[in-house]
C-alpha cells in the first residue's frame, strides 16, 4: 500500500519541509543492524478493480457521476481509506512543505538549500523553476519523484498563466500558497493517473474523448483540493513554514474524505 520509500510525515515535527527526502537519523542504529525501517502492508490484488469498473462507464458516457465513484473507489478500496492515502501521499505532503519554503525563503532573499534567489535574480522563469524542481524534488528513478517534478512545472505554468509578469522570487504569500494548492491536486491526479489512467484512455470513444475525461477528472480533483485549502484557511489558521507540512496534510485528509463520500 505504502512503499518504503514514501517519506513518513506523521508530524511537522517528523519531517522538515527543509530537508524532506533525509532519512531521520535517530533510526540509523536500526537501519544499521538491518532492522525494517517500518511494515509494509501489502496490497491486496485487483485492488483498484472496483475503481476501474466505475472509471470505464465514465469513460464510455461521460457519466460524471461514474467518475466521482470511481475517484472514491479509488481511494477507498485502492488504498484501504483516507488514513492509509494520506500516508501514500508522504512523497506530496514532503515536497509541497518544501516547495513552500523555497518560494517564501526567496521572497526574503533567503536561500533554500542550494536553491540561492541571489544567484537567479537575471534568470527566466523557466531558469528559475528548472531549478527549484532539482533542488526540492531530484530524480531518484521512481515514478513518485517524475510526477511530482511535472506537478511543480505544472503549479507553477497555471500561476504564470494569470500574470505572466510576476517575479518567482518575490511572491505574495497568497501566490505562494496557490503554487503549493495546485502542486498537491496535481500531484494526486498524477498518480491516480499512473495507477488508472489507462482504463480512461482505452474505454473513452476517441483520442480526443479520453484526453477530455481526463481532464475532467483533473478539475474535479483541482477543484476538491482547492475547496479544502479555503477551508482551513477560513478557520484563521495561519499558512506557514511551520504549519505547511500540517496545512497539506489535513488539506489531503479532507479531499480523501470527500472523494469517499461518493461511494455511501
Amino acid at each position: 500500500m505504502v512503499p518504503p520509500w514514501v517519506p513518513d510525515v506523521d508530524s511537522d515535527e517528523s519531517s522538515s519541509p527543509n530537508n524532506p527526502h533525509q532519512p531521520d537519523e535517530s533510526n540509523s542504529d536500526d537501519q544499521k543492524d538491518g532492522a525494517p525501517l517500518k511494515p509494509t502492508t501489502i496490497a491486496p490484488a485487483r485492488r483498484f478493480g472496483s475503481a476501474r469498473r466505475s472509471l470505464n462507464v465514465f469513460a464510455k458516457s461521460g457519466d460524471s457521476s461514474s467518475m466521482k465513484k470511481g475517484v472514491g473507489q479509488y481511494i477507498k478500496q485502492g488504498y484501504g481509506g483516507g488514513k492509509t492515502a494520506v500516508k501514500r501521499f508522504g512523497g506530496t505532503i514532503s515536497t509541497g512543505g518544501a516547495l513552500f519554503s523555497a518560494l517564501t525563503g526567496a521572497s526574503e532573499g533567503a536561500a533554500y538549500k542550494d536553491f540561492n534567489p541571489n544567484d537567479l535574480k537575471s534568470g527566466s522563469s523557466q531558469e528559475i523553476v528548472d531549478r527549484l524542481i532539482e533542488v526540492i524534488r531530484p530524480i531518484d528513478g521512481t515514478q513518485d519523484a517524475e510526477a511530482c517534478r511535472n506537478a511543480i512545472q505544472t503549479a507553477f505554468s497555471e500561476l504564470l498563466a494569470k500574470d505572466e509578469t510576476l517575479d518567482l522570487l518575490n511572491l505574495s504569500q497568497e501566490n505562494c500558497v496557490f503554487v503549493t494548492e495546485r502542486f498537491v491536486a496535481d500531484d494526486v491526479f498524477r498518480r491516480l493517473e499512473l495507477d488508472v489512467g489507462k482504463n480512461i484512455r482505452d474505454n473513452a470513444p476517441s483520442a480526443n474523448s479520453a484526453l477530455g475525461r481526463l481532464r475532467e477528472v483533473k478539475n474535479f480533483i483541482r477543484e476538491t483540493v482547492a475547496a479544502s485549502f479555503r477551508k482551513i484557511q477560513d478557520t484563521g489558521k495561519t499558512v506557514s513554514d511551520s504549519t505547511i507540512l500540517n496545512v497539506i496534510r489535513t488539506a489531503l485528509a479532507d479531499t480523501f474524505s470527500v472523494f469517499e463520500d461518493y461511494i455511501k
